[in-house]
């Protein structure tokens, strides 16, 4: 018994010294505005920034990093701003909306100093986020014509990646809340 109670003890112990390296907030806001109750397709895309979306707010991670210690933020998007659907998912990107990503990273990780996870808040779908997760064709589904392809999945992230291949601060989260039975035969396949 007394084994028991000194392991428990020597657990609870090593526990309690054991540092917390990364602690994070989301940062939600890049994904918004383009909600449509009657699912329009392209509905608030691109949305105008500061006004239907902006992708961190400074004042508050001012507060989380300063006040806070938090050294961690996810920034959500969607694919569709960075990859509109005129020239569809891939390394073509709209200069203007990497831009905004750019700064918010810049200022996370530059200015703040902490991590930044950027995060496609797609649910794995792309060219119809006006209801999701229940709009959008699903990347890689090969039975959907108008569905993107792994390849051009693939296309985005090397282009990102390159974008940001020197700032050791820069996390990449593949996608958010991937939600469809077909979408792990597409992660196998890439």
């Amino acid at each position: 018994m007394l084994g028991k109670t000194l392991t428990a003890v020597a657990l609870l112990a090593g526990n309690a010294a054991a540092k917390i390296f990364y602690a994070g907030v989301a940062e939600s806001g890049g994904e918004f505005g383009v909600y449509s109750p009657t699912a329009e397709v392209g509905f608030g895309l691109p949305g105008t920034f500061g006004v239907d979306y902006k992708f961190i707010d400074e004042a508050g991670i001012d507060v989380y990093v300063d006040q806070n210690k938090v050294n961690l933020f996810r920034v959500a998007f969607l694919l569709e701003r960075l990859c509109p659907l005129e020239t569809g998912l891939g390394a073509t990107f709209s200069e203007t909306h990497f831009s905004e990503i750019e700064d918010a990273v810049n200022y996370i990780t530059v200015t703040k100093g902490a991590y930044c996870i950027l995060d496609p808040h797609n649910y794995m779908r792309y060219n119809d986020p006006s209801q999701q997760p229940m709009t959008g064709s699903i990347i890689g589904d090969t039975s959907d014509p108008t569905a993107a392809t792994t390849e051009q999945f693939g296309a985005f992230w090397g282009e990102l990646a390159k974008r940001f291949v020197d700032n050791e601060k820069v996390i990449f989260g593949l996608m958010n809340e991937v939600c469809h039975p077909i979408v792990y035969i597409s992660w196998q396949i890439c």
